[in-house]
């Protein structure tokens, strides 16, 4: 019968090893990326607090009720979204939201609804991701 061997200092040593690395990486940074780092946390958390301020006034009214789950569609749908343009897009320093105007068209939509409860909130997610 094997008896497994503590975790040793060598296997921490191998472990640490990829840290030292990355923080060597991070010294040879050239100076744009304290700033470029500064200004995409910045403006993600400006986009962060206002698609949260979207999903609530889409998800108002008679959606009130189902206002945390629109809020979570409206929050990763823009996630995907900023994710496929980060990846696909020929810009690099792309930024993508919902629109105003179309949060403004689908708060109309979704308080002029004649469904009730679940089907109200169905209908309101379908006309979002469309």
């Amino acid at each position: 019968m094997r008896i497994a061997k503590p975790l040793g200092w060598g296997k921490v040593g191998r472990l640490r090893e990829p840290s030292i690395a990355l923080t060597e990486n991070l010294k040879k940074l050239s100076a744009k990326a304290v700033p470029a780092l500064s200004s995409g946390f910045a403006s993600g958390l400006g986009l962060l607090v206002a698609q949260i301020a979207f999903g609530s006034f889409i998800f108002s009214g008679p959606l009130a009720p189902y206002s945390s789950q629109g809020v979570g569609l409206v929050l990763f749908g823009n996630f995907a979204t900023y994710l496929v343009i980060a990846l696909a897009g020929g810009y690099l320093g792309a930024i993508s939201g919902l629109s105003p105007a179309l949060v403004i068209a689908m708060t109309t939509i979704g308080s002029t609804m004649d469904a009730e409860g679940a089907a109200l909130f169905v209908t309101a997610a379908v006309a979002l991701i469309r």
